[in-house]
């Protein structure tokens, strides 16, 4: 059985699962999706993300590589090691971004079944299932698997009161930076979107000058 999840980084590096689908893959948010069957962490961008939303983003989906996340009973994505990051940006003028958005999408089309509120299961054919190693790893209470996970660091754990939303300050990117570093980030961010309103002003123009 493999497994996947979906996640918005809120502001501060707040988790939040989301149901699965597309849905919700707004411009101005990031996304990380555990995915076991490839096994990738799919990080996700919006066109209108900012430079330093981005950062906290990819210090969740680190923090998550190697860990996985703790939902009920299971460890969803506990031995993916690679990360996938999509910039919504780039998609249709960068030949690796389309390549790797394509299979990103084929990820959320998959047939699947729902496990929870959140959690899916993706339905494999008889061939997948002899080539794919089932990374999903069952923990019950006082396992070994449970006490070994509870030694290491974790991207997020889940707790009585807040169940939905996740956060632990461990891997919160804003409390790392000084406002300084926090005041060049955001002078970088704006540079680069004067930068993409240059750049599609600029293919406009190039689509003027074309010869019919």
């Amino acid at each position: 059985m493999l497994y996947a999840l979906i996640f918005n980084v809120l502001k501060g590096g707040t988790l939040d699962p989301l149901k699965w689908g597309n849905e919700d893959f707004l411009p101005d948010r990031s996304v990380i999706l555990l995915d076991e069957f490839t096994p990738a962490i799919w990080l996700w961008h919006g066109a209108k993300q900012g430079l330093v939303a981005r950062r906290i983003a990819m210090r969740q989906a680190e923090a998550l590589k190697g860990h996985g996340f703790v939902m009920d009973e299971t460890i969803v994505g506990r031995d993916i090691k690679k990360i996938n990051e999509i910039d919504e940006r780039k998609v249709g003028r960068e030949s690796e971004t389309d390549s790797l958005n394509e299979g990103f999408q084929k990820i959320l089309n998959r047939n699947y079944d729902k496990v929870d509120d959140y959690v899916v299961m993706f339905q494999l054919s008889e061939s997948e299932m002899k080539i794919v190693r089932p990374a999903i790893k069952s923990i019950k209470q006082g396992s070994k698997v449970e006490t070994e996970l509870e030694s290491q660091p974790k991207a997020s754990v889940k707790t009585e009161s807040e169940p939905k939303s996740i956060k632990q300050d461990e891997y919160v990117f804003e409390s790392k930076i000084g406002p300084a570093s926090k005041n060049i980030l955001n002078c970088i961010d704006k540079i680069e979107k004067n930068l993409e309103v240059l750049t599609r002003d600029f293919d406009n123009i190039k689509k003027l000058l074309k010869p019919e």
